[in-house]
């Protein structure tokens, strides 16, 4: 992997262009293509079942639904109480909370999530946000969450910074279309990060680095 970036396989199906989707350069490849699917006619899941037609129109709802219940991305409304507060076990708890909104942002897809525990200066953070909002712009989500959290620990902390090691599972996923239709899949993996926070008020993740 060029640049010592940690990226997940994903087999192309149906879709021409790969646009890599990373948190620091580390995190997914996905296949979004500019147009339209090879095969419009694609119904399968990975398992053989036909994924039910309307389900992307109730990711979207949903994406408006939580636009709509947090309102500025800035105010931390839906920041968990045990992840707002400048403590070791408060960074730990943000951290597991920013994995969850990873997932939440690719099944909606929006990159709101991302904002929520962001800071606008972690330039690494500023790719996935964009390979989220192309899949937004392609109609393109997954079907479930794409990591599962199987271990979080602090490295260092004080009183307003903190690095915490995050492992995660990612798991094989299904890319769907606004039909419902698979377009692709994720490939499962295993992957360490050193997440660096830093409170101004509360946490904000300013740099996500892959471990070996």
């Amino acid at each position: 992997m060029a640049g010592g970036e940690v990226a997940a396989d994903l087999t192309a199906t149906r879709w021409a262009r790969w646009v890599i989707g990373v948190i620091g350069g580390l995190l997914l490849a996905g296949c979004v293509n500019a147009g339209t699917p090879t095969d419009t006619n694609a119904t399968t899941t990975a398992g053989g079942a036909m994924i039910p037609a309307g389900t992307s129109a109730s990711a979207s709802s949903a994406a408006v639904t939580w636009a709509s219940a947090t309102g500025s991305t800035s105010t931390g409304l839906s920041i968990p109480a045990d992840a707002r507060v400048d403590t070791v076990d408060g960074a730990v708890a943000f951290v597991r909370f920013a994995a969850a909104q990873v997932n939440l942002a690719y099944r909606l897809p929006s990159p709101a999530p991302l904002d929520l525990v962001h800071s606008p200066e972690c330039p690494s953070c500023a790719r996935t946000r964009a390979d989220v909002a192309a899949y937004t712009e392609q109609h393109v989500r997954t079907v479930t969450d794409v990591w599962t959290v199987t271990f979080t620990a602090p490295d260092t902390w004080r009183p307003g910074h903190a690095t915490v090691e995050l492992h995660v599972h990612q798991n094989r996923v299904d890319l769907v279309d606004d039909s419902g239709h698979r377009v692709d899949v994720i490939d499962s993996g295993d992957y360490r990060f050193l997440v660096t926070l830093a409170y101004d008020g509360r946490w904000r993740i300013t740099r996500w680095q892959p471990l070996a």
